[in-house]
């Protein structure tokens, strides 16, 4: 889901957004927002990049906040509502005193 087209052509702010081939990519920001941030910005995307794409290439934190801002924060709550959905679909949980 995350790679669909649908999905980017939805949550980015301007229709001209992500078009141009970058570094970070929409699922490469997608993914860079959901893992978990412990250290300085400049210090988390750096790593991230060079773990993700395999790039040893600082990644400024200003470069970051610009491609940030041109995602629609609306895009998190989308992707937790389908993986719940995914998760609560097979059927494959147990209950405890009807509660899930």
């Amino acid at each position: 889901m995350i790679h669909s087209q649908a999905l980017k052509e939805k949550y980015r702010e301007n229709e001209k957004d992500f078009t141009r081939k970058r570094i970070l990519t929409f699922v490469g920001l997608v993914v860079s927002e959901l893992n978990l941030m412990s250290k300085s910005l400049s210090v988390e995307v750096s790593r991230f990049v060079a773990q993700f794409f395999g790039i040893e290439k600082d990644y400024s934190k200003q470069a970051y906040s610009q491609r940030r801002y041109k995602l629609k924060t609306e895009v998190f709550p989308a992707l937790n509502r389908e993986l719940v959905g995914q998760y609560y679909a097979d059927g494959d949980y147990h209950n405890w005193r009807n509660y899930l």
